[in-house]
């Protein structure tokens, strides 16, 4: 069993063999959503008023790392597949989970989560109030973020914080801001993160989250009194995260 509350610097599918079956109470991450491109955009001739402030880089880049490169959409469908075959066998009976997913293939994934043996409860959404304005003003802005909730076992068998009560599946709220945002172009709100573990699990219980990023899950999990394992294989993410978690460790939690 790895040390708990920790990050490791490694990938996940070597990490997640190192943890015991039937100890994990809720995992929370944000797959890869196989969306970078070598392509870069120039932006410097776009009719557009924060653009022309100066501060703003007028190069869209949407190569976001090695991380989120794949053969093939096969090749995709395959890493998701592996990964949560394996963590399926750690996660408890009363277990949950949380995937953050891109939304053109959250069919899919259900699909493949399905026949892992989860079971898919819902798919909620976080409604951003102001999202990235659209390149050339000529579709739809790309507002909302989709999470799969799934649990290990059919029924009423899992953990659910009654004291809560029923839940809407969205969340209405701007993307992140001011000292809690980073360069991370998936960043997940921690107050959102904070809802859903909260919702799911309770204070000692055990978080997994497979692709760290920058730490947002993490962080949520212990300011709440919950321990984690994370596992991230970036070396510039990892470093990101490690030290927004050792700030958060070095506080007092919250409960």
């Amino acid at each position: 069993m790895l040390e708990l509350n920790k990050l490791y610097n490694m990938d996940c599918m070597e990490g997640i063999l190192n943890i015991g079956d039937n100890t994990v109470d809720i995992i929370m991450t944000d797959i890869p959503y196989n969306i970078s491109q070598n392509k870069k955009i120039d932006r410097s001739s776009i009719d557009n008023r924060r653009l022309k402030r100066g501060k703003r880089s007028k190069e869209l880049n949407f190569d976001f790392g090695g991380w989120d490169f794949f053969a093939d959409n096969k090749d995709y469908f395959e890493f998701i597949n592996h990964v949560f075959t394996l963590a399926y066998s750690k996660l408890k009976e009363s277990g949950s989970m949380y995937m953050w997913c891109p939304k053109n293939e959250v069919s899919f994934i259900e699909y493949i989560l399905k026949d892992i043996g989860y079971h898919v409860r819902s798919t909620l959404v976080w409604c951003k109030t102001n999202p990235c304005p659209q390149v050339f003003k000529v579709g739809y802005m790309s507002s909302t973020e989709f999470c799969i909730f799934a649990t290990k076992t059919s029924g009423a068998k899992h953990y659910w914080n009654i004291e809560k009560g029923q839940k809407h599946s969205y969340w209405i709220k701007p993307i992140c801001q001011g000292n809690e945002r980073t360069e991370h172009p998936t960043q997940k709100r921690l107050d959102i993160a904070v809802d859903m573990i909260t919702q799911s699990a309770k204070k000692d219980d055990l978080l997994l989250d497979m692709f760290v990023g920058s730490g947002t899950f993490l962080e949520a999990a212990y300011e709440v009194g919950l321990n984690f394992i994370g596992f991230e294989r970036d070396e510039k993410w990892f470093n990101v995260a490690n030290e927004r978690i050792q700030s958060v460790m070095a506080q007092t939690r919250l409960f």
